[in-house]
């Protein structure tokens, strides 16, 4: 029989109390193949992370000897669509989660979850360009109220080739949600 992780939370507010059982990971000889895939199914079927589910996380992926293993694990976390604004925000000072690629991440899933939260504002567009990140652009182009001058922004300093030329293209077509030029946003 495998081994099970028993993590128990309450959450005052609503007065609720919840077990979570998580298997745990196979034995040490299991290849960090097998030990990311068995990981990255036990977040997916996560709808909502208390922080202490969080901490157990991340102790989970850090406790792993294989670094480069630990390190991809965390970024699966850094990820994660249930985190909350004030979860993800702690992350960005959290200690394990202060190398390069994951503060990336972390700003990737920020802005992506900006973008899908509401309006596109004039400080919003300008974060998400400065960030060059290409899964950003992206969202960026599909926003509905992306304007013509800022289609124009991403046709000269998108991310990469794609994007640039999906914005001209979308210039062209006269594919864009917001109107016309800044006057039309503030």
């Amino acid at each position: 029989m495998d081994a099970l992780t028993v993590s128990c939370g309450v959450d005052f507010k609503s007065q609720s109390f919840r077990i979570t059982v998580m298997p745990d990971f196979p034995d040490a000889d299991a290849d960090e193949h097998e030990r990311y895939r068995l990981f990255a199914a036990r977040l997916a079927d996560l709808r909502e992370l208390s922080d202490s589910l969080l901490e157990s996380l991340i102790a989970e992926a850090t406790g792993d000897s294989d670094l480069s293993l630990s390190e991809s694990l965390l970024g699966l976390i850094a990820v994660h669509d249930a985190l909350t604004r004030s979860q993800r925000h702690s992350l960005f000072r959290h200690a394990y989660f202060q190398r390069p690629f994951l503060q990336r991440l972390l700003q990737r899933a920020t802005l992506i979850e900006f973008l899908g939260s509401g309006p596109l504002s004039v400080d919003l567009f300008a974060r998400c360009l400065a960030s060059v990140d290409d899964a950003v652009h992206r969202q960026l182009l599909e926003h509905p109220g992306i304007r013509r001058d800022q289609l124009e922004e991403l046709s000269r300093h998108g991310a990469n080739r794609a994007i640039r030329n999906i914005a001209t293209q979308k210039l062209r077509s006269g594919d864009h949600g917001g109107g016309g030029g800044a006057a039309s946003q503030g």
